[in-house]
């Protein structure tokens, strides 16, 4: 095999930029370029909701920042948690929410192939049990609208993100009523 990275709970309280968590004896690891935390990272796209989607440059700091700062001082991310995503990792929201969050507290994440629709994701729910449903608001309101929400158990879920779009209030307030869980 190639070269393996290894994380686990022991290095999950560690925040700064590990050069590595552990490395397998038996793989090799591949030759890398000398970056710091100001130097370019990647490029995360914007949903288009204010006009045509736009690539936002960002450095190696910045993830670390907005994992720290978002993912576990606002929203809580824990080992425990199951995250679930409407968005793709291609979508700068689900990069964090789905991967680079979870990542950080040894948590674990369902990623499933194809569109999302309400009744895909009422289905993922009932199957792998979610603590953190990361959506947008029209997604929020068709799953509260489809058939299929009756006879889902929602309860494993203690909060939930959206993004991509406004949330109006009134949705905001049907999911918490039907729901109990707050949409950040």
């Amino acid at each position: 095999g190639g070269p393996r990275l290894h994380t686990g709970r022991d290095r999950a309280d560690r925040p700064r930029r590990p050069r590595r968590l552990a490395e397998d004896p038996g793989s090799t690891l591949a030759e890398t370029e000398p970056t710091g935390p100001d130097d370019l990272a990647g490029w995360l796209f914007t949903s288009g909701s204010t006009g045509h989607p736009k690539g936002c440059v960002h450095a190696h700091a910045d993830f670390a920042w907005n994992t720290e700062t978002y993912a576990l001082r606002v929203v809580g991310y824990r080992e425990d948690d199951l995250c679930l995503s409407v968005p793709k990792l291609f979508f700068g929201y689900a990069t964090g929410t789905n991967l680079m969050f979870p990542f950080r507290v040894g948590a674990a994440a369902v990623l499933f192939p194809g569109r999302s629709t309400a009744e895909t994701l009422l289905e993922h729910v009932a199957r792998f049990r979610p603590t953190l449903l990361t959506g947008v608001p029209t997604m929020f309101a068709n799953m509260l609208r489809s058939e299929r929400v009756e006879g889902v158990d929602l309860s494993c879920l203690r909060v939930c993100l959206s993004a991509g779009e406004a949330l109006p209030p009134a949705l905001y307030d049907e999911w918490k009523a039907r729901t109990d869980v707050e949409i950040l």
